[in-house]
């Protein structure tokens, strides 16, 4: 089964990005960590099995040399939260590789707390090219999901309701090798377009 992991939305400033979500929506982002690999730093917006995250350049150098860092520098804008990538959890992330013959790749960030926390994926690279696609990850510890945990608030967010992709429709279910469920293909030019988190009251909030 294929299911929505989680989704990046590109800030140029985590402090910011966090007030921006918590001012316009009422949303609370928590902690998250460094990706030494790619010169980017991350917070989180905790909703159980799925996950919002923020993410912003901390190493400009570092993130000009590997296509998500690129992106990021790239689609960040000052006053804005930018949707700009989709990750979806797999059972089975060896035939994924197999079926679009690309390599499953390690991936690490360090948390706040100085740990570890590790995962594997096939198609970042894609993911954060001029096509935009969704990437594919299973995480080495399920127990430390990143959706877990967070501060309770009244506007407890509870998964993605929607999340919009852009691109050739027949292209994309191709890639996608079934259908994953909130996930949306709309048409046009490739890239996130709307992203409607569900919330524990019944109500919803969406980014754009």
């Amino acid at each position: 089964m294929t299911r929505i992991d989680h989704v990046l939305v590109a800030v140029t400033d985590l402090d910011r990005g966090a007030a921006q979500l918590r001012r316009a929506h009422g949303l609370v982002a928590c902690a998250g960590g460094r990706h030494p690999k790619f010169g980017t730093a991350n917070l989180i917006l905790p909703m159980g099995n799925q996950y919002l995250e923020l993410v912003a350049v901390e190493d400009r150098d570092l993130a000009a040399g590997n296509p998500f860092g690129r992106a990021v520098l790239s689609e960040a804008r000052e006053g804005e939260l930018r949707p700009l990538a989709v990750c979806l959890e797999v059972d089975d992330l060896a035939s994924v590789s197999s079926r679009l013959d690309l390599p499953v790749e390690p991936g690490l960030r360090i948390t706040e707390d100085g740990l570890p926390l590790s995962w594997r994926s096939v198609a970042m690279a894609q993911a954060f090219s001029a096509r935009r696609l969704p990437f594919f990850i299973n995480w080495d510890d399920p127990d430390r999901h990143p959706g877990k945990g967070g501060e309770m608030t009244d506007l407890r967010p509870t998964g993605f309701q929607e999340v919009e992709i852009g691109g050739d429709p027949a292209a994309i279910s191709d890639w996608l090798g079934e259908d994953v469920p909130a996930l949306v293909l709309v048409g046009g030019g490739p890239g996130l377009g709307a992203v409607t988190i569900a919330l524990a009251d019944g109500d919803v909030v969406t980014i754009r």
